[in-house]
């Protein structure tokens, strides 16, 4: 009987982290225009999403709205909308007194923001999100929790075990030159003065986005690249290859490469 008791604990311990509900949206435009003379106008979106398992996700969103039709009855346009999904960071959130504290689940950078009423207001968080206040969206998600349900689960590859793995599968020195590097909506920035940028650049709308993720100095030790955040304060790594860089920054981007513009 105590067996059973245990196994039916452990299932509904199961079934309450698979189906965890989304408790708090934070969000803000931060990107509007048109394009198409006018017939579709687009907004760029960040937001935040807490789940009730500690777990959350910032993400941009890329929304084109494009008139397609009239409505013959009212004679208004109708549209049709298309979203696109960035991610930009998930991971463990937790709240301390006023304070919101998120570790990236990857990278283990910390992102910081203070909780005033209906407002997150940042205290460390991406150079591009400095200046943004984020809002409380006050909708009841009892029901609504899909995009805790798309959460990824996987546990992420100790980025001790891929530089150890690089290192001894790769013994010749490539040439890494200093240039900007693409890889996908991400750039990075390898410039002469061991300075760096990581950027994310929405591709999608005519008004290119660029948003500033990371910045600081690099240098490389064999394929090795170390970068030094002085904002998150915080070390990241990338493994230099012979046709590029693969940085160890997201699970979302693992396995590719940035090439050489």
């Amino acid at each position: 009987m105590l067996k059973q008791k245990i196994i039916i604990c452990a299932f509904m311990c199961f079934v309450s982290c698979s189906y965890a509900q989304l408790v708090k949206s934070y969000s803000e435009t931060i990107a509007t225009g048109s394009i198409n003379g006018g017939y579709t106008t687009w907004n760029g979106d960040i937001e935040f999403f807490l789940c009730e398992d500690g777990k959350y996700e910032l993400r941009f969103n890329d929304t084109h709205n494009s008139r397609i039709w009239y409505d013959e009855t009212s004679e208004r346009p109708l549209y049709s909308t298309n979203t696109v999904y960035y991610p930009i960071s998930d991971g463990k959130y937790e709240i301390r007194n006023d304070t919101l504290l998120f570790t990236d689940s990857d990278t283990h950078h910390q992102i910081v923001y203070t909780l005033d009423h209906f407002y997150m207001k940042p205290v460390k968080t991406f150079p591009f999100l400095q200046n943004i206040i984020f809002t409380d969206e006050q909708e009841d998600y009892t029901y609504y929790s899909y995009d805790c349900y798309r959460f990824s689960n996987d546990v992420p590859i100790k980025n001790e075990k891929r530089i150890k793995k690089h290192k001894k599968e790769n013994t010749q020195k490539y040439l890494l030159e200093t240039n900007r590097y693409n890889c996908g909506a991400l750039t990075i920035d390898l410039n002469k003065d061991a300075k760096f940028e990581i950027s994310f650049i929405s591709d999608l709308s005519e008004s290119k986005i660029d948003l500033l993720l990371f910045s600081g100095i690099w240098s490389r030790k064999g394929n090795i690249l170390t970068l030094w955040d002085t904002n998150f304060e915080h070390q990241f790594y990338g493994l230099i290859y012979e046709d590029g860089v693969e940085l160890l920054l997201n699970r979302w981007w693992k396995d590719l490469i940035f090439k050489k513009i």
